[in-house]
């Protein structure tokens, strides 16, 4: 295996997300409660922000598919975003993206915490997700060529995906080379890479506190190399990649 950069001079990575879906294992409605105090316990200047979706009905929340694992709530500050909902949390950082080493133990230190709170029956999914952005034309710079009727498309309106799996993990690429993004109220317009690394495998909760930073570690390792295998070396040397002995990712 090639050895992968720790990290890059010149990063793309416009957000992060690690989800977790979860049956809980008290009233949908006492979920927020307890994992409130909990996150505030570690980071006390995060802002409370109720989700729109709280206006509709329990009836219809708990009804509609679409909604059951939307989150209600979203903490929010110091470059972190944790949205929670009765079945899910998630945890996301924005640009400036501040490295595994950093985010891993928030993730860790909270979900272990919560583990013993017994407020989980059982681990439904995890999902660790990259979203890198550039300001080019994405397809010239990577290992994925698409054909259609044995032509190359070399089209300003491309968007591809694809799912492979891994184990017990499946590996989602998005690739479009006409996505835009906000960045701090600005509109940009460029390419997407979204990773995604999934696990849809059932654990019950006292399994997955052991198994979490397993879990963790997997996705990461699965979602960098992935990563660097998509990006031709002239692309990779314009993003000026560091090495070294320990891993920041």
């Amino acid at each position: 295996m090639t050895k992968l950069p720790l990290e890059l001079k010149h990063d793309i990575i416009f957000e992060a997300v690690f989800e977790l879906r979860f049956e809980p294992n008290i009233p949908n409605g006492a979920v927020f409660g307890v994992i409130y105090p909990i996150i505030m316990e570690k980071f006390p200047n995060l802002s409370h922000i109720p989700l729109p979706i709280l206006d509709l009905p329990d009836a219809v929340r708990n009804s509609d598919p679409q909604f059951k694992y939307q989150p209600l709530n979203r903490l929010q500050g110091e470059g972190l975003s944790i949205g929670i909902g009765p079945r899910v949390i998630c945890f996301s950082v924005l640009k400036p993206y501040v490295g595994w080493h950093k985010w891993k133990p928030i993730i860790l230190d909270i979900l272990n915490k919560l583990s013993d709170k017994n407020v989980i029956k059982y681990i439904e999914k995890t999902g660790l997700r990259y979203l890198n952005f550039i300001d080019k034309d994405v397809f010239p710079l990577i290992n994925v060529e698409v054909k259609v009727i044995n032509s190359t498309i070399k089209t300003s309106a491309t968007t591809i995906r694809t799912e492979i799996n891994e184990g017990e993990y499946i590996k989602a690429l998005q690739l479009a080379n006409n996505a835009s993004m906000n960045e701090n109220g600005q509109i940009k317009q460029g390419s997407l890479i979204d990773i995604d690394i999934t696990r849809m495998k059932n654990i019950q909760n006292n399994d997955f506190k052991f198994n979490l930073e397993t879990i963790l570690e997997k996705s990461h390792s699965i979602a960098k190399q992935f990563f660097f295998d998509i990006l031709r070396d002239n692309f990779l040397e314009m993003l000026e990649p560091v090495y070294g002995d320990n891993t920041n990712g």
